[in-house]
């Protein structure tokens, strides 16, 4: 099955870094844990968020670092 995660990276000045790719696994499992690394491997230690989707499934994973706690009404 294809795979789309995309990574949202913040940038000291203010902007954002965006990754983004396409990749096959053989199910949902095998999907995040790559996702996962790679994911680590782009923020390192750096504030950001990712989202995996599929075509079939729509979002099958979100992870979110070192991102501030959104305040709620």
């Amino acid at each position: 099955m294809r795979y789309h995660l995309r990574i949202a990276r913040a940038r000291p000045q203010g902007s954002v870094d965006i990754q983004s790719t396409t990749f096959s696994a053989p199910n949902i499992e095998a999907a995040v844990s790559r996702s996962v690394e790679m994911v680590d491997s782009f923020l390192g230690e750096r504030p950001g968020v990712a989202t995996l989707s599929s075509t079939y499934r729509g979002l099958v994973w979100a992870h979110r670092q070192k991102m501030p706690e959104q305040p709620f009404p």
